[in-house]
């Protein structure tokens, strides 16, 4: 198996296997939503709590260019030490956020803030 398709596995059985085991006890569920068409890998909240619908994005994973980027991570999870674990290579592992200290092996990688937050902001609203 191609290194793309394995890793492309690996993230799946991942986040399905966490999204299982979340249990919130506050009338939210938690899923594991995959395309592997596109390379995309989330878990998502949603549902009813103190009267306001919640929905949101925990965590993102594409898995594309021979690498597995990490978009989002609002869990305690330290996902890149998880993937390490299951076989994918350190160098392969890319952190595509700000995260606090104690969230990144020291061999991921994490992409550059941009040069013009702003205009990267302004792109995300015109969508």
């Amino acid at each position: 198996m191609d290194r793309l398709k394995q890793y492309a596995r690996t993230v799946q059985e991942l986040v399905e296997q966490y999204a299982a085991e979340w249990k919130p006890h506050d009338g939210t569920s938690i899923e594991a939503v995959t395309d592997s068409e596109h390379g995309h890998y989330q878990i998502v909240r949603s549902g009813w709590k103190d009267g306001r619908f919640i929905h949101s994005c925990l965590v993102h994973f594409i898995v594309r260019d021979q690498q597995v980027q990490l978009l989002r991570n609002d869990t305690d999870v330290e996902w890149d030490r998880e993937l390490i674990d299951r076989g994918v290579a350190p160098d392969d592992i890319v952190l595509a956020f700000r995260q606090t200290v104690g969230q990144r092996a020291a061999s991921a990688t994490v992409l550059p803030e941009p040069k013009n937050p702003a205009a990267v902001q302004d792109s995300q609203t015109s969508l």
